[in-house]
């Protein structure tokens, strides 16, 4: 498996003090043990708060030879950085609150929406450390694999014969239908409709700052508007814009575990 790395991330947003919403941090990492138990190379960004727990899991499950962890401030990555300040702005004004639809994550915590848009850096972050020389990033939520740890424990994840049908110069994504249409951005990014999922999806190293670029273009343009979404309502902008940069993988919710298994 040195071609492939699995990119993740864990922080702590105070979740576990939320009112809408909220999830303790025990679930989290009761979810991630199912990550580390695959037989993947893994590069782990974290903060103080969760590294030694993770440390911990790490050695329980015998994989250190196969995972790096990269400990990060929140405060030192790049989107809060970038977009923080705004993002904070918009999401307390009022004019962003009476427009929205629904008490979900990315409209009610900036913070949430820094590590979510994060997941763009973290992959290039997780490029130029590189420790097992790979070609390609598959970044993975900390909350992605959540059924019992036996489906998971020591899976060769993924299988590399179901890697070479991956498109090898192309942001490979996992999206509800064949075809990206938006009619208005505005109505989109607020919506609860999606097409890409961004829990996890497959990038080739030489795709990642093209990623970005587009990214970071679609996210300053949003809350330059005044308003924000979620990253899979980013990530259908930047498909629109630069649709050559990705293959559409149709699928429902989590089926790339089983499909890449």
């Amino acid at each position: 498996m040195n071609t492939v790395t699995v990119v993740s991330a864990l922080f702590d947003i105070g979740r576990d003090t939320w009112e809408h919403h909220g999830l303790s941090q025990g679930m989290y990492l009761n979810w991630y043990k199912n990550t580390l138990a695959l037989n993947s190379n893994h590069i782990i960004f974290t903060d103080d708060v969760f590294y030694d727990r993770l440390v911990a899991i790490i050695d329980e499950h015998g994989t250190s030879d196969n995972v790096k962890i990269i400990k990060r401030q929140l405060t030192d990555l790049p989107a809060y950085r970038c977009y923080f300040g705004a993002m904070s702005a918009v999401m307390a004004s009022d004019t962003f609150k009476k427009k929205i639809y629904f008490n979900v994550p990315e409209s009610l915590y900036p913070l949430y929406n820094i590590i979510m848009f994060n997941k763009m850096f973290f992959l290039r972050d997780a490029m130029k450390n590189n420790p097992f020389n790979s070609d390609t990033f598959i970044w993975v939520d900390a909350g992605g694999l959540r059924e019992n740890i036996s489906n998971y424990r020591g899976v060769i994840w993924p299988a590399r014969e179901k890697m070479e049908k991956l498109c090898p110069d192309k942001i490979n994504v996992f999206c509800h239908h064949p075809e990206i249409k938006i009619h208005n951005v505005h109505d989109h990014v607020l919506s609860q409709m999606r097409y890409i999922q961004g829990t996890a999806f497959f990038a080739p190293k030489d795709c990642i700052e093209k990623l970005i670029s587009v990214f970071d273009k679609k996210v300053l343009a949003c809350l330059s508007a005044g308003y924000i979404g979620s990253d899979e309502k980013i990530l259908d902008l930047c498909y629109l814009e630069q649709p050559e940069l990705f293959n559409l993988e149709v699928s429902t919710w989590r089926e790339y575990f089983g499909r890449y298994r």
